[in-house]
């Protein structure tokens, strides 16, 4: 039968700790430029995305077809709420 370890807490998830590393101990502040930066990631793709679709036209090879996405301002809605 094994014996606990001395820092053993019954609290604890896991058994394994987080290594300590340098910046460990500004882990909020690196969550929050993260998000930030995600954030920020994601309004550019959706605007670009609208620009983009904006300006679709059918494949050359086949004028009758319909462009395959166009963005319409009620797809603008979450967007502009997300940014309120």
């Amino acid at each position: 039968m094994s014996v606990p370890r001395a820092e053993y807490d019954p609290r604890r998830i896991f058994l394994i700790s987080c290594p300590s590393l340098p910046f460990f101990k500004h882990r909020r502040a690196v969550g929050i430029y993260t998000a930030g930066a995600l954030f920020a990631l994601a309004h550019a793709m959706f605007f670009d995305a609208c620009a983009l679709s904006a300006h679709a036209k059918p494949p050359k090879d086949a004028p009758h077809d319909t462009v395959p996405v166009h963005v319409t301002f009620v797809d603008w809605l979450p967007g502009i709420f997300t940014t309120l």
